[in-house]
């Protein structure tokens, strides 16, 4: 392997990758099962390995980990981070049988920062991905090395968002 990743060394990885995921998806397919793809949001991301991926028969739900926080983003590009993530949910689970999934960052959210939580939950409904989910179950409490500053601020806030978003609120 060279020392740094050269354009035949990103097509082995991005052929690993999907034949790694068509490998997976087909034997639980073979068990009747279906499967959930999830990638991660940043600079790794190629529309087309997305695409093909969304497009396995068998994948139940596609998409991203859509972190801004993890990833560094300011408050004042958040929903443009989380927009930009979400039409490329879209984009790839177009006209396939897959289900657009996107994730909301619930842990290592600083103090002050709560509110940002239900409005991700928001954004992304507004943005049409029809499947959300939150990591993780009750803002990481249990976890030292993940858990934000006020856990039961943040998931006050998770709560208030799928209210929202469920018209209850």
């Amino acid at each position: 392997m060279p020392e740094s990743a050269t354009p035949d060394v990103e097509l082995f990885l991005d052929e690993l990758v999907f034949d790694t995921l068509a490998w997976m998806v087909g034997a639980a397919r073979e068990r009747g099962l279906q499967s959930s793809i999830v990638l991660l949001a940043n600079e790794s991301y190629d529309p087309v390995l997305w695409r093909a991926a969304a497009s396995l028969p068998g994948v139940r739900y596609f998409g991203t980990t859509t972190f801004w926080l993890f990833y560094g983003i300011e408050p004042m590009e958040m929903e443009t981070y989380l927009s930009l993530w979400a039409g490329r949910i879209l984009e790839a689970t177009a006209g396939t049988d897959a289900e657009p999934l996107g994730w909301v960052q619930a842990f290592g959210v600083p103090a002050g920062r709560e509110p940002e939580v239900e409005r991700a939950v928001e954004i992304l409904r507004d943005e049409e991905v029809s499947t959300i989910a939150v990591w993780s179950y009750l803002a990481c409490v249990a976890m030292s090395g993940l858990a934000p500053d006020d856990p039961a601020a943040v998931w006050a806030a998770v709560e208030r968002g799928f209210a929202k978003i469920a018209g209850g609120g």
